[in-house]
């Protein structure tokens, strides 16, 4: 009896891993897809913009590195960033995949 329910765990067990493997390729794919519609919606920028998303969050700079960086001012930086943030942030892809992502949390 006892060997009959460690079997059963086991079958469990390897059940969990298979589903957390196929669970694990799903959300690698999801992610390599919202990159990529990242990098489209950052592309979307002005110059500027996207120059200081990039250098803030691809680079770790900070606000006054990067207003070393391009000889402006730290609060022009900050408005930059500001703005930048607040158009990636109201675009309805961006939404969609917020909310997908959040989603999937649930579903795990």
């Amino acid at each position: 009896m006892r060997n009959e329910r460690l079997e059963k765990n086991d079958l469990a067990m390897t059940e969990l891993f298979v589903i957390g493997k196929e669970d694990l390729i799903i959300k690698e794919e999801s992610n390599t897809q919202n990159k990529a519609i990242v990098l489209k919606l950052l592309n979307e920028l002005p110059p500027r913009q996207r120059e200081i998303i990039y250098l803030k969050y691809y680079h770790n700079l900070s606000i006054q590195e990067i207003a070393d960086v391009f000889s402006i001012s730290y609060q022009v930086v900050a408005n930059h960033l500001y703005r930048a943030l607040k158009k990636l942030r109201n675009n309805e892809i961006t939404k969609k995949i917020v909310h997908s992502n959040i989603r999937m949390l649930f579903l795990l």
